[in-house]
């Protein structure tokens, strides 16, 4: 998610790295989409949010006690 300077919200299209300048398509108050450039340094970047690994870390965390309850892994005995 892309702001820009005169207001407006949008994604980024694609980046010309060499010129620093940024296509976005942007929703103007119509519902029209539109594709403008902006230099780089005018515009306000948001991160899109990532999935949270917070199932996969109780586990470990459930692993790891059993752990130290048990003294030791029995996946090294042969």
């Amino acid at each position: 998610m892309v702001t820009t300077a005169d207001g407006l919200k949008g994604e980024v299209q694609s980046v010309i790295v060499l010129k620093q300048l940024v296509k976005v398509i942007v929703t103007l108050e119509n519902d029209e989409k539109e594709v403008r450039e902006y230099k780089a340094s005018t515009l306000r970047f948001k991160a899109k949010k990532r999935k949270e690994k917070v199932a996969i870390d109780d586990e470990l965390r459930a692993l790891e006690m059993l752990e130290m309850k048990e003294g030791r892994s029995h996946l090294d005995d042969e």
